[in-house]
């Protein structure tokens, strides 16, 4: 039986008197309303009508079972309304993962202007480098950033993204040059701890398609959090480092280090890095 098909056919009954009026209302057969009383009443165990050759009166305990399958109803229509109306107005809570140093510079200057647009919508931001599962921990958006792991998760690209490698001034004066990639080799690079390989990957700006150089690079400090490598950056021993652009808008620590006094210098200007996959 359809219930809630059964339940529309006797609220209307009883709201317009007779099945056969009901069944005109509900663009049905009336032998299609009685027989949905029918499943009804034989359900409940109960007789919801008295019925007469022209009309049918409610028992006490059809009286009963309308009161509670109008209300019913109209808790449908509520629900329903409520369901479609947050369609047109954005609310709700979003829980948003993103990394740590692009959601500082990138994702956390536009959120008052956000909420400001947008009052009805709150948001939990977790600022992590740390790849998780997004289903697990109840996460409906993410940034990320690099190469994508398979997954079943729908995914937009928001922009263009490239990693710069660069080194303070006073680093690069007591060490071999670097020209090349290769040349890292034989350079102290800090080392993000969370990328899931110690290998940077290059490619000449001129070039297409995804075959990169790579390049595995050591370094005396691993961190897994930007403010380490950037408290390590304003020293005057800041050692090769790789930063990251994203959309034109260079990222931290690299930005950090670049508006700094001393500046930090850029290496490798016409090869293109990638996050490792």
């Amino acid at each position: 039986m359809d219930y809630l098909g059964a339940l529309r056919m006797f609220v209307r009954a009883v709201e317009v008197g007779s099945f056969s009026k009901a069944a005109i209302a509900t663009n049905t057969r009336t032998s299609t309303v009685s027989r949905a009383i029918a499943s009804l009443e034989e359900d409940l165990g109960v007789s919801l009508f008295h019925r007469t050759t022209r009309r049918a009166h409610l028992t006490e305990p059809g009286a009963t079972f309308y009161e509670h399958a109008r209300g019913v109803l109209r808790g449908l229509e509520e629900a329903r309304d409520a369901a479609s109306a947050m369609e047109g107005r954005p609310q709700g809570l979003i829980r948003l993962h993103i990394p740590s140093g692009f959601g500082r510079l990138h994702i956390m200057p536009f959120v008052p202007d956000f909420l400001a647009a947008y009052p009805d919508i709150r948001l939990d931001i977790s600022l992590t480098d740390v790849r998780v599962d997004l289903l697990s921990v109840g996460a409906d958006l993410a940034i990320r950033i690099g190469p994508l792991i398979d997954s079943s998760l729908l995914s937009r690209k928001l922009a263009p993204h490239r990693r710069i490698v660069c080194a303070s001034p006073a680093y690069l004066g007591r060490t071999p040059p670097i020209s090349e990639p290769l040349d890292l080799l034989l350079h102290n690079c800090l080392v993000y701890t969370l990328q899931p390989t110690d290998r940077w990957f290059f490619r000449h700006q001129a070039e297409a398609g995804d075959a990169f150089e790579q390049v595995p690079v050591t370094g005396t400090l691993r961190a897994e959090a930007l403010p380490e490598l950037r408290e390590r950056m304003r020293g005057a021993d800041a050692l090769v480092i790789e930063g990251s652009e994203a959309g034109g808008h260079q990222a931290q620590p690299a930005a950090d280090g670049m508006r700094a006094p001393g500046r930090l210098a850029q290496l490798l200007a016409e090869r293109r890095r990638r996050a490792a996959a």
